[in-house]
């Protein structure tokens, strides 16, 4: 510290920064993973870190960039903020915002079994119970 007229650093530290020096914020860091050029698939979904998250389903074969901060996954198309999901297991899992799906899925989406074969024995009981026994098989 020869430069400096023999001073200490403590005392350079305390006369230059320490005047500076802010507390140290309450939060975490949080690591921010993040994975660009992510094309959409045509079932509206990215894979991200071995999980499958939604987009809104008019970005189909579009890119998208992907940030995971904490728990939290942003993704964004042409810099705009598009959707947020929480972190899914990396099980190849999938996480899907019903808002992203085109109408025709959030038809299907709302059904369940027992409304598939209520509407088999709407047309005949014999396919009322076909349809129960393919569901019973299924699941």
């Amino acid at each position: 510290m020869k430069e400096y007229g023999n001073q200490h650093r403590r005392k350079r530290f305390e006369e230059f920064d320490l005047p500076y020096a802010k507390p140290l914020p309450g939060n975490r860091f949080a690591i921010t993973k993040i994975a660009s050029n992510v094309l959409v698939g045509y079932n509206y979904h990215i894979r991200f870190e071995n999980h499958n998250y939604s987009v809104p389903s008019k970005l189909v074969q579009k890119r998208v960039e992907v940030y995971r901060r904490g728990n939290i996954i942003e993704i964004y198309h042409d810099n705009v903020h598009i959707c947020r999901h929480l972190k899914g297991l990396p099980n190849y899992g999938y996480t899907t915002n019903k808002e992203h799906m085109p109408s025709t899925h959030r038809f299907i989406a709302n059904r369940n079994v027992e409304w598939f074969i209520s509407k088999g024995n709407d047309i005949a009981k014999d396919v009322g119970e076909f349809l129960r026994l393919l569901m019973l098989d299924r699941h």
